[in-house]
């Protein structure tokens, strides 16, 4: 046999054809849900953590991070069973901190926002979707009635409060009212009921219910930010398109992928309904993923929705747009497209099994990222 130091030109022949190989390039940018604990966490936690450990058509490692304009990611080599490999950067496109939560306002806020709050939830048309996704109604139901309850502790709280000093709001109430009130207060149970819902509700996570119920709510109706005078819906998609314009500038990307997980697909649409258009200029088609959106009971709440999801699927720059939904993820529903959407569009359910417990506290939410089906789509290899 002939040895290969021997050959150089053979050698040549076969490093280039390597390099041809591992030369395959590509870009995927996550935008979270507002669940995401902290920066990066979902991109860690969930998408890194799912690729590398359950891939079973290709072997996915973590080798780095990437660097690119700014925009700081991680890059992973994955190396199909036909010898082929590639390299595909990871990049977090991040928004929850932009998003000033309720749950840390002062009580006069958390007063006036959560009333707010109860009546933009309750009397929507979001209970006509009953018949098509009764799991996500039920677990609407639920949420309404857990804030229900922050909300009557919250007052009891802060009726008590204007009771003991008159200037609790920051001016001084009439003298006979703030004793009213405070005996109001009292009547409701004052601080003892205040610290024991706190306390039960802690449990279940209230907090972060009332936080995602606000953000979805100032988002749809693009509250303004009085600190900045900016509406929280160009604050937020400036953040996505930063990221998604930096991996877009690299022209070592053959591919790029955006994936977006719970609220953070109505972002993404919104957001892809305009990219490629005047002012948005890409230089590459986007591969679209969405994993438990609520789309559907988002567009009954708020019809400038379905128009978003019609501007995301028309556009020229989405080559595909992969829908992902599970009967066990109550707080999903599958996207709801038009009769002319074409093939551009696929929705796909996934036939996990899933324990009821994890769909009423919502643990099935993040099980996407751990379907063998998602994780192949993602790679580009054959769904299984």
């Amino acid at each position: 046999m002939e040895n290969p130091i021997e050959n150089p030109i053979e050698n040549r022949m076969e490093s280039r054809i390597e390099g041809r190989r591992e030369s395959r390039r590509e870009a995927i940018v996550l935008i979270p849900g507002n669940f995401a604990k902290e920066r990066d966490y979902s991109l860690n936690a969930c998408l890194i953590r799912g690729l590398v450990q359950n891939a079973t058509k290709a072997d996915v490692q973590e080798v780095g991070e990437v660097m690119i304009d700014g925009a700081k990611g991680k890059q992973l080599e994955v190396r199909f069973r036909s010898g082929e490999t590639k390299r595909i950067d990871v990049y977090e496109a991040f928004w929850v901190d932009l998003v000033k939560r309720l749950s840390t306002e002062n009580p006069r806020q958390k007063l006036w926002r959560g009333l707010n709050l109860l009546i933009y939830w309750t009397f929507s048309k979001i209970w006509m979707a009953f018949r098509e996704c009764p799991n996500t109604v039920l677990w609407s139901i639920i949420t309404l009635i857990l804030v229900t309850l922050w909300y009557y502790g919250t007052m009891a709280m802060g009726l008590t409060a204007i009771g003991m000093d008159p200037t609790f709001w920051g001016s001084a109430l009439p003298k006979g009212w703030a004793a009213e009130l405070g005996e109001l207060g009292e009547l409701m149970g004052g601080w003892s009921v205040w610290v024991t819902i706190s306390t039960l509700l802690a449990f279940v996570k209230v907090d972060l219910l009332v936080d995602s119920l606000d953000s979805t709510q100032r988002y749809l109706q693009d509250a303004i930010d009085e600190t900045t005078g900016e509406s929280i819906r160009t604050k937020l998609r400036k953040r996505v398109m930063d990221t998604l314009e930096a991996v877009m500038a690299c022209q070592d990307y053959s591919r790029v992928t955006v994936i977006s997980h719970s609220f953070g697909a109505m972002i993404g649409v919104e957001l892809l309904a305009e990219v490629g258009n005047v002012g948005y200029p890409l230089a590459k088609p986007i591969r679209y993923i969405t994993l438990g959106g609520q789309l559907k009971v988002l567009a009954l709440r708020s019809p400038w929705v379905e128009r978003a999801i019609a501007g995301c699927i028309l556009n020229p720059a989405v080559e595909q747009w992969i829908d992902y939904y599970a009967d066990g993820d109550w707080l999903c529903t599958q996207t709801p497209v038009r009769p002319d959407a074409g093939t551009k569009f696929e929705a796909k359910s996934i036939m996990r099994e899933v324990p009821l417990w994890d769909a009423v506290t919502g643990k099935s939410h993040s099980y996407y990222f751990y379907e063998k089906e998602v994780i192949h789509q993602i790679l580009g290899v054959e769904s299984v």
